[in-house]
């Protein structure tokens, strides 16, 4: 199963006193395979199974509470944003390891 790091920046902010701070967010996850309709189930579409969610401002770690955690994982959009980072980040590494294959057989020539 492969593994994916996606990071996103939050901005927490006071909508009357007007301050603003952002910190990073990293999100590890795995997608899970298709798994086709059976006579015990219906079809599984992949879906992404986070393992690990940490934040960040400036280098070093933060603590969020974990009532703010859930509400951003938990949210409409998240897991197909996870899902797009997870199809980007397969076919750039498809694509670098064509690049690799395409040096490899240059160089033995």
């Amino acid at each position: 199963m492969n593994r994916f790091t996606a990071k996103q920046n939050i901005t927490i902010s006071g909508d009357s006193c007007g301050f603003e701070i952002e910190v990073e967010m990293t999100v590890s996850f795995t997608v899970s395979k298709f798994i086709p309709a059976s006579n015990d189930g219906p079809a599984e579409e992949p879906a992404p199974d986070v393992t690990e969610v940490t934040f960040s401002r400036n280098g070093e770690d933060v603590t969020l509470p974990s009532w703010l955690i859930d509400g951003i994982l938990d949210r409409d959009g998240f897991d197909t944003w996870l899902m797009s980072e997870a199809k980007e980040q397969s076919k750039q590494a498809e694509e670098d390891h064509a690049d690799h294959k395409r040096a490899m057989r240059q160089e033995a020539a």
